[in-house]
């Protein structure tokens, strides 16, 4: 389908199916520039206690004596010496590195995981694909905003390195401390403007990635409405279906008038079929309709000899307020009470049924 029919946002269920696939709006920039920028700042606050450190451990590896046995002891301790150096230095950098990258992630497309992108992961290998990939837009546009990340790094650098350069030549001659000391403080004034910058370009990168990503799954009208039909039912379906149970409702209902004791009209809109037994709380509608179905019922209830009895403001009022097999509201118990003992009185059934 061409994309420009495609004008309809993604359902959540397209979005779901999307997210198994292991297609999600990200950018892998977001990650790294958190990383460069932290670790500038973790540099700024430990340069001087890992310049130590190291400092300390060159002193020791290096000031050899005579009797010094250079033996596989010696070398083992040497090693683990490095080895809790690089605990005690870069160590924090892994682990702050490791946490950042997953609050990036989790961030981005919140904390879910899938192997549906590995189902195609043979075709990705296919040279012919990997080549056609360099033709699409989102590497075109990945190259040059790459292109213009390294030139602004090198501006910043270019233009820090201009305005120190006298400083820099002061370093020439001076004490090793001192000189370590400033180019610290250089490299995290040059790192930290890297990082800001990167992190402004992962922003950018970030909103595009979704932009591209929304335009990417967005439905055509005909998807819509057939994943509405999968999710709910045809439509027209739904109507036959509703359609027919009334079917059934209604004739369940026709099917109780003759067991009524009486059908109050209004004469012509409503029609309701009440019946009382002495196990009842309050007479009940059994059957109630308007119009077509009240004459259905007006002409059932002439068939079996079920008196019709025309009043308007009962007939109205249970049918507005009252649902089938439902008794009747107190307050009209009054009034249908006068109609029932009416119709009781016409049957002959008024003392049989213990009414007086």
């Amino acid at each position: 389908m061409d994309q420009e029919s495609k004008t309809e946002k993604a359902t959540e269920k397209r979005r779901s199916e999307e997210r198994k696939r292991g297609n999600v709006a990200k950018t892998v920039e977001l990650g790294s520039a958190l990383i460069i920028l932290v670790s500038f700042i973790i540099l700024n606050f430990i340069s001087k206690r890992f310049i130590n450190i190291f400092s300390d451990f060159m002193v020791k590896s290096f000031r050899f004596s005579s009797h010094l046995d250079l033996n596989f002891d010696y070398l083992k301790s040497i090693f683990y010496q490095i080895f809790v150096i690089f605990l005690k230095t870069a160590g924090i950098f892994f682990v702050c590195s490791a946490t950042l990258g997953l609050m990036a992630e989790i961030f981005q497309v919140k904390l879910f995981f899938t192997f549906g992108h590995l189902k195609n992961f043979f075709e990705r290998l296919n040279p012919i694909n990997g080549f056609k990939k360099y033709f699409s837009l989102d590497y075109v546009v990945g190259f040059f905003k790459n292109i213009f990340k390294a030139i602004l790094i090198v501006f910043i650098v270019y233009n820090l390195i201009k305005s120190r350069v006298f400083e820099i030549m002061m370093f020439i001659g001076r004490e090793p401390a001192f000189i370590s000391d400033k180019m610290v403080s250089l490299i995290y004034q040059v790192g930290i403007r890297a990082a800001l910058v990167m992190l402004a370009i992962a922003v950018f990168d970030y909103f595009f990635q979704r932009f591209r990503y929304e335009k990417r799954i967005m439905m055509t009208r005909q998807e819509v409405k057939q994943e509405l039909k999968q999710h709910e039912g045809d439509p027209l379906l739904k109507v036959r279906r509703r359609s027919k149970h009334l079917q059934l409702a209604r004739a369940r209902m026709m099917q109780e008038v003759p067991q009524a004791d009486v059908v109050v009209t209004n004469p012509t809109t409503y029609a309701v079929a009440l019946k009382y037994k002495p196990d009842f709380n309050a007479p009940r509608v059994v059957a109630k309709g308007a119009r077509l179905i009240a004459e259905k019922i007006k002409e059932i209830a002439t068939q079996n000899g079920i008196p019709i009895i025309e009043n308007v403001f009962v007939a109205q009022t249970i049918y507005k307020t009252c649902e089938v097999n439902q008794e009747i509201t107190p307050e009209l118990y009054k009034a249908v009470a006068e109609i029932l003992a009416y119709v009781y009185k016409i049957k002959g059934n008024y003392r049989e049924l213990g009414l007086i």
